[in-house]
């Protein structure tokens, strides 16, 4: 439920979701993170597509993150680069 109102709220705090996102795989089970795949990703969006330089840069480095944790599904979020 917590990523759930994390992702309704994002959209207005998008630095302050993903912080909470980031503590959320740092402190907590990273089970949580399969049932909630949806809210995760959406915030993780909203993060990168944020006007806030300090929100898109914490979306990044968190998917890079959850990458080494074995969730690489989230990679396909990132700006690819030619």
């Amino acid at each position: 439920m917590v990523l759930e109102q994390l992702a309704k709220v994002a959209s207005a705090h998008p630095a302050l979701a993903v912080e909470c996102l980031r503590a959320v795989v740092t402190f907590g089970p990273l089970w949580v993170i399969l049932g909630a795949e949806e809210h995760v990703r959406s915030i993780l969006t909203v993060g990168l597509h944020s006007d806030d330089p300090h929100a898109r840069d914490n979306a990044s480095k968190l998917i890079h993150e959850l990458g080494v944790r074995g969730y690489a599904n989230f990679r396909s979020l990132l700006p690819t680069t030619l």
